[in-house]
Parts: structure tokens; C-alpha cells; sequence
């Protein structure tokens, strides 16, 4: 009963949070768009609870041909985009795992 009422309430608060910041993902998504070429998301396969796969997803914030597996930023990294700058340190490019 009690993973049945956590897992309701993280639904619920994370579906209030979307519609909540779904303004800024449209903003961030063409911030991301006018700095560099590539995708919007960042997409990565990941292995969660008892092994299961999930895909990740979180605004891009590297350049596009960074290979994010072996990426090790340091601060002031080339790699990292200019909205990548701003994105990161606030969090925001976490945004897409409410989803």
C-alpha cells in the first residue's frame, strides 16, 4: 500500500511540475536550437532498479560532437554549449526526466 501511494504521489507531483514548466521547455528548446546544430535532447540508455533498461532524456548541453560516455567536464570546458553554461549549473537540463 505504501509504494502504491509513493509511486501516486511522484506521478502526480511529477505531472504538476511538467505542466508547471512546460513554458521554459519551449524556451530552452529554441535557446538550444539558435546556439548549435544537433538535437534538442540528450537521449542515453541507462539500467535502473533489478537491471531494468531505461532511456534518459535531458536538454543537451554539450556540443554535438561531444562523446558524452567518455565526457569529463571540467569548468570552462570547451565542449559545454553557452546555453550548456546556464543549463547546467541550474539545473534545468534535468527538466526532461519529469517525463
Amino acid at each position: 500500500m505504501r509504494l502504491l501511494i509513493k509511486n501516486s504521489l511522484d506521478f502526480f507531483l511529477a505531472g504538476i511540475l511538467f505542466l508547471l514548466t512546460l513554458p521554459f521547455w519551449f524556451f530552452i528548446a529554441v535557446l538550444i536550437k539558435l546556439d548549435s546544430k544537433g538535437p534538442v535532447f540528450f537521449i542515453q540508455d541507462r539500467v535502473g532498479k533489478n537491471g531494468k533498461a531505461f532511456k534518459l532524456y535531458k536538454f543537451r548541453s554539450l556540443s554535438k560532437e561531444t562523446d558524452s560516455m567518455n565526457a569529463v567536464l571540467t569548468e570552462g570546458d570547451s565542449r559545454i554549449t553557452r546555453i550548456g553554461k546556464v543549463l547546467r549549473p541550474a539545473g534545468l537540463d534535468e527538466l526532461p526526466q519529469l517525463i
